[in-house]
């Protein structure tokens, strides 16, 4: 008799448990899944604030007269951070875009800068500065 009474006992622990350890482990995979997204966020800001940083760092750099045609390229990124895009044309020349990170595609806030197929710097577009 005392062996009946035990039994369901034991099975209700058994699976009380493994039930409320798959909670924990569904709670564990949800908390591990906003790390990963937190983390994500984190990169993705910093990311955005070194776009904006080399964009500020042009526009000043143009303003100034500090970046002139027939600069290298390579100086160009050194002293200012790679652009965030770097478009091949067809005769070997290349149109960089720089635009800050809280701006869209759309908003027209870039500079573009042009190089010939020697890598030096051929021109010079600003679009819609608005600071």
């Amino acid at each position: 008799m005392l062996l009946h009474i035990k039994l369901p006992i034991a099975v209700f622990l058994v699976v009380f448990l493994s039930v409320s350890l798959c909670g924990v482990c569904a709670f564990s995979d949800s908390l591990g899944n906003l790390i990963k997204v937190g983390k994500s966020q984190a990169q993705m800001e910093k990311a955005l604030a070194k776009e904006t940083k080399s964009y500020k760092a042009v526009k000043k750099a143009v303003e100034s007269g500090t970046i002139k045609v027939g600069d290298e390229a390579n100086s160009i990124k050194k002293r200012f951070g790679s652009p965030l895009v770097i478009i091949p044309q067809k005769d070997n020349s290349e149109k960089w875009v720089y635009k800050p990170g809280y701006a869209t595609h759309f908003d027209n806030i870039k500079i573009y800068l042009f190089f010939d197929s020697n890598n030096r710097l051929s021109g010079i577009k600003t679009l819609n500065q608005k600071e």
